[in-house]
């Protein structure tokens, strides 16, 4: 019987630190993030909303960035790239927004063109920012113009 405890007390440790180091992965610092994007007033369907997140001197690396494509409605709901993880880095971001290249032979099941392709002030010379709060937001749009006197 004198083996069975320290053989339970190391179990029981063991799971502990197993939880702990479950809900210590990072789930602190990320938020759930949705909107809507839209472009001179109508809904932006299949754009490629991704958010990276801005480091800091005390942060450099801030953590991975988020994306989504919108659905027919212009609405999306970010996913942490390279994980299943719903949200985004809590913080500041800088927001691009680019219109799908539509199916290629490469990629049969990528989203097809939007009606109206997205200006480049929004994707590759894009200054858009949102600070993702802690508790996250439903309300993260974007009402884009196609004129370059637009603040986006």
């Amino acid at each position: 019987m004198a083996v069975s405890n320290p053989l339970r007390i190391a179990r029981g440790l063991f799971g502990a630190v197993v939880v702990l180091g479950i809900g210590g992965c990072g789930s602190d610092n990320v938020a759930l993030v949705s909107g809507r994007v839209t472009l001179d007033g109508e809904p932006a369907a299949n754009v490629r909303v991704t958010f990276q997140p801005l480091g800091s001197p005390d942060n450099p690396h801030p953590g991975p960035g988020s994306y989504r494509v919108t659905d027919a409605d212009g609405r999306y709901a970010l996913t942490v790239v390279g994980t299943h993880r719903a949200g985004a880095i809590v913080g500041k971001h800088r927001v691009s927004i680019q219109s799908s290249h539509g199916p290629t032979e490469e990629l049969p099941g990528a989203p097809p063109k939007p009606a109206k392709p997205v200006p480049k002030q929004y994707n590759k010379e894009s200054t858009l920012e949102y600070d993702v709060p802690n508790g996250g937001t439903t309300t993260a749009d974007f009402p884009l113009t196609t004129s370059q006197s637009g603040s986006g």
